[in-house]
């Protein structure tokens, strides 16, 4: 009798604790930083257990409604050499999150995706790229992209000797 309640006991301990860990990607303002922090403890340790909990955390970021939780599941899945379903939840990025990072980014590349497009066009695939993506729908740290385009335009109105135009786009960068 005293055995099966230790043994009840033991599988009841290790059972909280799977079910603490499955709960990082649901915990209320948890930051991906924190959650980075915990599964790099859970890679480094190495062993089964270790691994299928990382299995656990991993299907519950791919369930978030956080894009970056989202892809950073694809981080674990890949660190699992299970590349296939990395690559699937990648994939549904932009149909999940047709606002978000991944579907700004392919978006931005088809902005400039012509290297003989006019710096006239350029500029206004950009506009409607703004139109979609507004740099205000984004975190500071995300808004590189932004100024990228910027120097982008300006180098290109520079090349077609249009000075006024590319000096706009070299005075948005600097605020």
């Amino acid at each position: 009798m005293k055995k099966t309640i230790v043994t009840l006991a033991f599988l009841g301990a290790c059972l909280s604790f799977q079910s603490v860990h499955a709960q990082l990607a649901k915990k209320k303002d948890i930051t991906l930083e924190e959650i980075s922090k915990e599964i790099g403890a859970l890679a480094e340790k190495d062993d089964e257990a270790s691994k299928k909990q990382l299995l656990v955390e991993a299907k519950a970021l791919a369930d978030s409604k956080n894009e970056n939780f989202v892809t950073f599941s694809t981080r674990i899945y890949n660190f699992l050499e299970q590349t296939e379903e990395a690559e699937k939840i990648n994939n549904s990025l932009v149909k999940r999150f047709p606002k978000g990072l991944k579907a700004r980014s392919e978006a931005y590349k088809n902005v400039f995706a012509d290297e003989n497009t006019s710096a006239a066009d350029a500029e206004k695939k950009y506009n409607q790229f703004l139109s979609k993506f507004p740099a205000k729908n984004f975190e500071a740290k995300d808004q590189t992209l932004y100024a990228n385009a910027e120097s982008e335009l300006a180098a290109l109105f520079f090349k077609e000797k249009n000075t006024d135009k590319a000096n706009e786009y070299l005075n948005k960068i600097k605020k």
